[in-house]
């Protein structure tokens, strides 16, 4: 065997890995300001699972000097592309104990039936809170069993077994203006005599920009229409993190779809200050939305103030395009201090 043939299935391996990392670097970096790089963020990203196939030739012949590029590859397509997690607290880092609260956030996609169902299986799903997004006006449709308390505005429900102090929702005029569409809502229960705040939302989708990637003739304006859409996502979770703004002494959960993932600029920008209850309790990829061809993780639950996730993960299959997410919380009990009363 010459060394051409050596060569090339060496420089074969390596272009997978080089491939891989340039894909990665292009969701973080690109996702929401390139508009090439748009449908790698938001579409099928199952397609760069074929660069691992690369380094095959090379293992057939070396194996021990395509590990390496076999490896890096899997794991640049894993885990920077595909999202795959094994969150620290599952591996037993950084536990907390403190007052359990399990929450759930389901985007029951308008369906009457699917929110029925699922209001229905809260306590076999041992679950304390439930948000609830796209959910159905009839509100008559989600009422829980007895010891539940029930809100709802617009399309978010919001549904405890904790009692309610205060619920809160922002007036949607000022994103109507923009053509946005965001619903945002706060709740605060009391959870062993604290206060808990409960931010819930529903962002935009960016389904009006992808679905213009069908036909060639809008590509000439296609930059435009992605910038436009993703300033008016920005915009929106600009004024959601505003509205849901907490003082530190209060435990705050942000649960709901923000329609988009966590590689997005727009995205780590206004919501990387939070803890992701997946990023830190979960395990695998974490789809919660799903096409026939692919999936996305696009329903998030955020963290802050003295509140860790211990364990995350994804519900059942009840019928929407959309999964539950559930997660076991520990907040941290407020201090005490011994000062004169």
């Amino acid at each position: 065997m010459t060394a051409t043939p050596r060569r090339r299935r060496w420089w074969l391996a390596w272009c997978g890995v080089v491939i891989a990392a340039l894909l990665a670097l292009a969701l973080r970096v690109g996702g929401d300001a390139w508009w090439p790089v748009f449908p790698l963020l938001f579409g099928p990203r199952w397609i760069t699972t074929s660069l691992v196939l690369l380094p095959l030739p090379l293992l057939l012949t070396r194996p021990r000097q395509a590990m390496l590029p076999l490896t890096l590859a899997g794991l640049l397509v894993a885990v920077g592309i595909m999202g795959f997690r094994i969150g620290p607290a599952r591996l037993g880092l950084g536990s907390r104990s403190g007052t359990s609260l399990r929450l759930l956030e389901y985007n029951v996609a308008t369906s009457g039936h699917v929110a029925h169902l699922i209001a229905g299986q809260l306590d076999s799903l041992g679950v304390d809170v439930a948000v609830l997004v796209e959910c159905p006006y009839q509100s008559a449709l989600v009422q829980p069993r007895a010891g539940w308390a029930m809100r709802s505005a617009g399309e978010i429900c919001f549904l405890s077994r904790r009692p309610i102090l205060d619920w809160q929702v922002r007036s949607q005029d000022d994103i109507w203006l923009i053509h946005g569409k965001a619903s945002v809502a706060e709740a605060r229960i009391d959870v062993a005599g604290q206060p808990v705040a409960i931010g819930m939302l529903h962002l935009k989708s960016p389904r009006d920009a992808l679905i213009e990637f069908r036909y060639p003739s809008a590509f000439p304006t296609l930059g435009a229409h992605v910038d436009s859409i993703s300033a008016i996502r920005n915009l929106e979770s600009e004024r959601a993190t505003a509205f849901l703004a907490t003082p530190a002494s209060v435990p705050l959960i942000v649960a709901g779809d923000f329609n988009t993932p966590v590689e997005s600029r727009i995205f780590r920008r206004w919501w990387s200050t939070f803890s992701d209850a997946f990023e830190r309790a979960g395990m695998g990829i974490g789809f919660t939305w799903h096409s026939r061809w692919y999936g996305l993780r696009i329903d998030h639950i955020l963290t802050a103030h003295g509140i860790r996730a211990e364990r995350t993960w994804i519900g059942p299959d009840l019928g929407s395009d959309h999964v539950p997410v559930i997660a076991e919380l520990s907040i941290d009990r407020p201090r005490r201090t011994n000062g004169a009363r």
